[in-house]
Protein backbone atom coordinates (compact mmCIF):
# COMPACT_ATOMS: atom_id res chain seq x y z
CA UNK A 1 0.00 0.00 0.00
CA UNK A 2 3.10 2.39 0.85
CA UNK A 3 3.58 2.54 -2.84
CA UNK A 4 0.13 3.42 -4.30
CA UNK A 5 -1.23 6.76 -4.94
CA UNK A 6 -4.32 8.71 -3.26
CA UNK A 7 -4.20 6.64 -0.05
CA UNK A 8 -3.94 8.21 3.39
CA UNK A 9 -1.03 7.38 4.99
CA UNK A 10 -0.20 4.46 7.60
CA UNK A 11 1.01 5.34 10.79
CA UNK A 12 4.34 3.47 9.88
CA UNK A 13 4.70 6.32 6.96
CA UNK A 14 3.84 9.23 9.56
CA UNK A 15 6.60 7.89 11.89
CA UNK A 16 8.98 7.30 9.25
CA UNK A 17 8.37 10.75 7.68
CA UNK A 18 8.72 12.39 11.42
CA UNK A 19 12.36 10.03 12.13
CA UNK A 20 13.86 11.75 8.76
CA UNK A 21 14.30 7.96 7.93
CA UNK A 22 17.13 7.87 5.10
CA UNK A 23 15.26 5.05 2.66
CA UNK A 24 17.68 5.69 -0.19
CA UNK A 25 20.62 5.03 2.27
CA UNK A 26 18.97 1.67 3.03
CA UNK A 27 17.26 0.39 -0.57
CA UNK A 28 18.35 0.73 -3.94
CA UNK A 29 16.53 -0.05 -6.78
CA UNK A 30 17.56 -3.50 -8.43
CA UNK A 31 16.36 -5.26 -11.05
CA UNK A 32 15.20 -7.88 -8.44
CA UNK A 33 13.47 -5.96 -6.33
CA UNK A 34 12.02 -2.75 -8.79
CA UNK A 35 13.15 -2.42 -12.28
CA UNK A 36 11.48 -5.93 -13.87
CA UNK A 37 8.43 -4.76 -12.16
CA UNK A 38 7.72 -2.07 -13.64
CA UNK A 39 6.66 -0.98 -17.54
CA UNK A 40 9.55 -0.68 -19.88
CA UNK A 41 7.79 3.06 -20.61
CA UNK A 42 8.68 3.57 -16.91
CA UNK A 43 12.07 2.70 -17.18
CA UNK A 44 12.59 5.03 -19.66
CA UNK A 45 10.81 7.55 -17.71
CA UNK A 46 12.79 6.85 -14.98
CA UNK A 47 16.44 7.86 -16.92
CA UNK A 48 15.09 10.60 -18.99
CA UNK A 49 14.29 12.34 -15.49
CA UNK A 50 17.19 11.13 -13.82
CA UNK A 51 20.19 10.90 -16.82
CA UNK A 52 18.00 12.97 -19.73
CA UNK A 53 16.72 13.42 -23.00
CA UNK A 54 19.45 11.96 -24.94
CA UNK A 55 20.01 8.76 -22.74
CA UNK A 56 16.47 7.96 -23.33
CA UNK A 57 16.52 8.33 -26.79
CA UNK A 58 19.72 6.31 -27.10
CA UNK A 59 17.70 3.66 -24.94
CA UNK A 60 14.35 4.00 -26.84
CA UNK A 61 15.12 0.59 -29.30
CA UNK A 62 16.33 -1.68 -26.21
CA UNK A 63 14.37 -4.03 -24.38
CA UNK A 64 13.26 -3.88 -21.00
CA UNK A 65 15.64 -5.89 -19.66
CA UNK A 66 18.56 -4.10 -21.88
CA UNK A 67 16.94 -0.64 -20.15
CA UNK A 68 16.58 -2.18 -16.54
CA UNK A 69 20.17 -3.37 -16.62
CA UNK A 70 21.26 0.35 -17.40
CA UNK A 71 19.53 1.50 -14.46
CA UNK A 72 20.14 -0.98 -11.83
CA UNK A 73 24.27 -0.34 -12.87
CA UNK A 74 23.65 3.64 -12.93
CA UNK A 75 21.67 3.05 -8.98
CA UNK A 76 24.56 0.83 -8.11
CA UNK A 77 27.54 2.79 -8.83
CA UNK A 78 26.47 6.46 -10.11
CA UNK A 79 30.12 7.46 -9.31
CA UNK A 80 31.44 5.55 -12.79
CA UNK A 81 29.05 7.54 -15.01
CA UNK A 82 30.25 10.77 -17.12
CA UNK A 83 27.36 12.91 -15.88
CA UNK A 84 27.35 15.92 -13.91
CA UNK A 85 27.43 15.74 -10.11
CA UNK A 86 24.08 16.46 -9.38
CA UNK A 87 22.87 13.62 -11.68
CA UNK A 88 24.75 11.55 -9.92
CA UNK A 89 23.18 12.93 -6.52
CA UNK A 90 19.75 12.39 -7.87
CA UNK A 91 20.67 8.36 -8.59
CA UNK A 92 22.09 8.25 -5.58
CA UNK A 93 18.86 9.54 -3.70
CA UNK A 94 15.77 8.45 -6.27
CA UNK A 95 12.89 6.44 -4.79
CA UNK A 96 9.74 5.52 -6.60
CA UNK A 97 6.89 7.68 -5.33
CA UNK A 98 5.56 6.16 -2.24
CA UNK A 99 8.84 5.44 -0.12
CA UNK A 100 10.61 8.60 -0.18
CA UNK A 101 9.63 10.07 3.19
CA UNK A 102 9.90 13.99 2.85
CA UNK A 103 7.88 16.61 5.54
CA UNK A 104 4.91 16.12 7.25
CA UNK A 105 2.02 17.92 5.53
CA UNK A 106 0.73 20.52 7.72
CA UNK A 107 -2.68 18.48 8.21
CA UNK A 108 -0.76 15.38 9.00
CA UNK A 109 1.44 17.60 11.56
CA UNK A 110 -2.00 18.49 13.12
CA UNK A 111 -3.17 15.05 13.47
CA UNK A 112 0.16 13.82 14.93
CA UNK A 113 -0.14 16.47 17.39
CA UNK A 114 -3.77 16.08 18.87
CA UNK A 115 -3.11 12.49 18.57
CA UNK A 116 0.33 13.08 21.14
CA UNK A 117 -2.06 15.39 23.07
CA UNK A 118 0.22 17.86 21.95
CA UNK A 119 -1.12 22.05 20.99
CA UNK A 120 -0.35 22.76 17.33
Amino acid sequence: PQLATGHEDTAWEVALSLTDADMAGYWRPTHDNYLARVSRDRLLAIGRELLGEPWAQSRSRDQKGEIAGALERAFAAPDSLPCPQEQREALRRWLPEGMAFGETPPALDLKVASVLGHAA
